[in-house]
């Protein structure tokens, strides 16, 4: 739902673009800076309450605010199984809040950072329906999803990392200890363990864990100040939640967890974490395991020296092993691999080879699609001498312009071509190129015309002008006579004309 509600915190000033929900703890949105387009996440009591609700919500963020305010951005290395293998854990940061003396009103309100990712819920939804949503993504996110959404599952890899990221931040936070807060020099709970609240962050490998408003200090005899909740609580509800989920989009990790199918009671979970953390030790050890394989023939193919053209399939495989894992293969690598294959085929002049390879290289994501297009039409009118071994002046050109825009030097490429090219008539190909290679060198519009073109378009102007200017202009009378001959004919002397030339013979 949009809006076009602005508030305005202690730092700066925020629009509200979503609404993004609401319950029981308030509403939630969608936030941008006036000041530098940050955006972030809005939460504030829900206005159509009654007054009561509305301080008990305020009252709720505001105890949120100040356990984030304490944990102020955790990053966690949870560096288990092995320090090689660790974990990052990240809390949100508080980057705002409304002014003073707005607590416990509808005016209240907090901005924190914006969770990275996606979480787990919205995983599961788009892996059982096969397809991810069409939002505005890049298409490196887009192809990272729909390779994840048709596989039909959520990776293991993810899960596992989950679990062993909300137990090691519980080791963290339960004994939690900050100079600030003396409430909490017993340590705190997360108390909300929801799938809805992970956050699986694939560009960091990070899990972000959100929704700290049911969140609350720990006294010094480990409950809280209600005596409601102690750090079990966190625990049961990591068992009977993550159970549910597993059970549901993993049964096979569920059962490879032995993960308990009964209601535990509180008093017996100290001794059953033990065994489940063990368990997820050894899983989340062989998975990595396994994307360390895949990574290492990743890197082996990227930097090989002589790559061929049936390895782009092979590379493509790989790529896809690294996104059901839940991590995003090396885009950049990827590209190099292309370049070097490209440079390889150009310099055997395997032209047809090295369209295909560009057509490929343009539909991996962080692809300079322009580049390769251009690239794929500079091979395509390379002219190939009648012998077909690619010998002749323009063609070697041509070989030597392409390997040129490879590397991005396009003022190579554009004087390879004109020094063949120079003497006798412009080519067909030559205003074509010339505007491709001004795009990239300079970023000048192809639709702008070179300044050759320019300069001739102007003198043709100017001559079409010119003749229309002559042909319009007035004709001037007959001009006339100079003075010297107009005197000369009135000091002519009279002659009378012969009998011959007008009289008639009657008349002599």
């Amino acid at each position: 739902m949009a809006t076009d509600e602005i508030v305005t915190g202690q730092l700066h000033s925020w629009s509200l673009i979503e609404k993004l929900g609401e319950g029981d703890a308030g509403e939630v949105y969608l936030v941008e800076s006036l000041f530098d387009q940050q955006k972030a996440i809005l939460k504030r009591p829900y206005r159509s309450a009654f007054t009561s609700d509305i301080n008990r919500q305020a009252a709720q963020i505001a105890s949120e605010a100040q356990i984030l305010h304490t944990l102020n951005g955790l990053n966690l290395v949870v560096d288990w199984p092995s320090p090689s293998q660790a974990i990052q854990v990240h809390v949100p940061q508080v980057i705002d809040r409304s002014k003073a003396g707005t607590e416990y009103s509808d005016r209240f309100f907090i901005v924190f950072e914006l969770a990275g990712g996606f979480d787990l819920n919205t995983l599961a939804r788009w892996t059982r329906l096969g397809q991810a949503d069409q939002s505005d993504r890049s298409k490196e996110i887009q192809q990272y999803l729909e390779t994840i959404a048709d596989s039909k599952k959520i990776p293991d890899l993810i899960l596992l990392r989950s679990l062993a990221g909300i137990l090691g931040l519980f080791q963290h936070i339960h004994n939690f200890r900050s100079d600030e807060v003396v409430d909490s020099s017993a340590g705190l709970i997360w108390n909300d363990v929801k799938p809805a609240h992970l956050f699986w962050d694939p560009y960091h490998k990070r899990l972000t864990v959100i929704d700290w408003g049911n969140g609350q200090f720990l006294e010094i005899d480990g409950t809280t100040p209600d005596f409601r909740f102690t750090r079990i609580s966190d625990y049961s509800q990591f068992v009977h939640e993550m159970g549910l989920f597993l059970a549901e989009q993993a049964p096979h990790l569920h059962a490879g967890l032995e993960w308990p199918t009964a209601r535990i009671q509180a008093f017996d979970l100290p001794d059953l974490m033990p065994a489940i953390r063990e368990k997820v030790s050894e899983l989340l050890s062989a998975e990595l395991q396994k994307l360390q394989a895949v990574r290492q023939l990743e890197s082996n193919l990227i930097l090989t020296s002589y790559p061929a053209t049936n390895q782009i399939a092979e590379l493509e495989q790989i790529r896809q092993q690294i996104i059901l894992f839940g991590e995003i293969p090396d885009h950049a690598g990827a590209q190099k691999f292309c370049l070097h294959l490209a440079s390889h085929l150009v310099a055997e002049g395997r032209l047809m080879e090295f369209r295909e390879n560009c057509t490929q290289a343009s539909q991996l994501p962080e692809a300079e699609v322009d580049k390769w297009r251009f690239l794929d039409h500079m091979a395509q009118i390379t002219p190939q001498d009648e012998s077909g071994t690619g010998t002749s002046k323009l063609t070697k050109a041509f070989l030597h312009a392409i390997q040129a825009g490879l590397q991005g030097d396009w003022p190579t490429a554009l004087w390879a071509l004109f020094s063949v090219s120079s003497k006798g008539e412009e080519p067909d190909w030559w205003d074509d190129i010339a505007r491709g290679i001004r795009w990239f060198e300079f970023g000048i519009d192809p639709a702008v015309p070179t300044p050759y073109i320019a300069v001739k378009r102007a003198l043709h102007t100017m001559q079409s002008a010119s003749i229309q200017l002559e042909d319009t202009r007035p004709r001037s009378p007959e001009p006339a006579p100079p003075f010297w001959m107009r005197s000369a004919r009135c000091n002519r002397p009279h002659r009378r004309p012969s009998s011959a030339a007008w009289s008639s013979p009657g008349h002599r």
